[in-house]
């Protein structure tokens, strides 16, 4: 459930698995010009998913449910977006248009999930769930069936986003104390740390042209969107208000 805004302001779930928190997630990060910025708010009062221009203007309301929405993921499209929302009661996943129409509900189970991200080629989900009892990465088909585990350790990785080169992955890790941003091959070896401060550094989306990662910080005070290089280099703020701002995700453009 992505970990920032979930991380802070929304239930046990988020925070644990870092769920405001994913391979980001994969759906992110596909070759082609930048986009749009999906993210989620509390800046209506509970969690909803935005878009914005990726230089922050033009920000547009999505979703508008009596639950908690959150943690936007395009498909490599630019067509849909999946998210995890309470609308059911626990956390489950679902896509809609890029629009904000036509939302479906994809997981059914008793356990919370989060993080969903689409794989380059469009026919999988990553996602991070507690299925097996505490928040690990999970993959399944973009139908919601085959649901599977991919990691298996005591710390809570999250919120993982696929790279332009389709062979590795950038994600949120409280492994070394507090959050922090890391890239990894995309079987969860060769991993390399992003980002390095005392506050947490959250919901990595690597940018379609494989340059840019855009991210949630609270370095600032609360939590805002930023960018950096792919290396972790030239950080800059792009969002700036008092209320919690994270889950940034690229939309392709054609």
């Amino acid at each position: 459930m992505g970990s920032m805004t979930n991380k802070r302001t929304l239930p046990p779930l988020v925070a644990l698995i870092a769920l405001l928190a994913l391979p980001g997630a994969a759906s992110a990060a596909f070759p082609g010009k930048n986009g749009k910025i999906a993210f989620d708010s509390t800046r209506d009062g509970d969690s909803e998913i935005f878009a914005m221009s990726p230089t922050g203007t033009r920000q547009r309301q999505l979703t508008t449910s009596a639950g908690l929405d959150g943690d936007p993921a395009w498909s490599p499209d630019g067509r849909t977006i999946a998210f995890w929302s309470d609308r059911t009661v626990d956390f489950e996943i679902f896509t809609m248009n890029a629009d904000g129409s036509n939302q479906v509900q994809l997981t059914e189970n008793d356990a919370l999930d989060g993080d969903p991200v689409y794989s380059p080629d469009g026919k999988t989900i990553v996602l991070t769930s507690e299925v097996d009892g505490d928040g690990e990465l999970f993959r399944m088909n973009a139908d919601g069936t085959g649901l599977r585990q991919l990691t298996h350790n005591g710390a809570a990785d999250g919120d993982a986003d696929w790279c332009a080169d389709g062979r590795s992955l950038v994600f949120e890790s409280n492994r070394d104390g507090d959050y922090e941003i890391f890239r990894a091959r995309s079987n969860g070896k060769g991993t390399v740390r992003l980002t390095r401060n005392g506050v947490d550094d959250v919901d990595p989306a690597c940018s379609p042209d494989g340059k840019l990662v855009a991210f949630g910080s609270k370095r600032d005070g609360d939590f805002d969107i930023y960018r950096m290089k792919a290396n972790g280099r030239r950080v800059i703020r792009l969002t700036r208000n008092r209320v919690q701002d994270g889950n940034a995700d690229w939309q392709r453009r054609p």
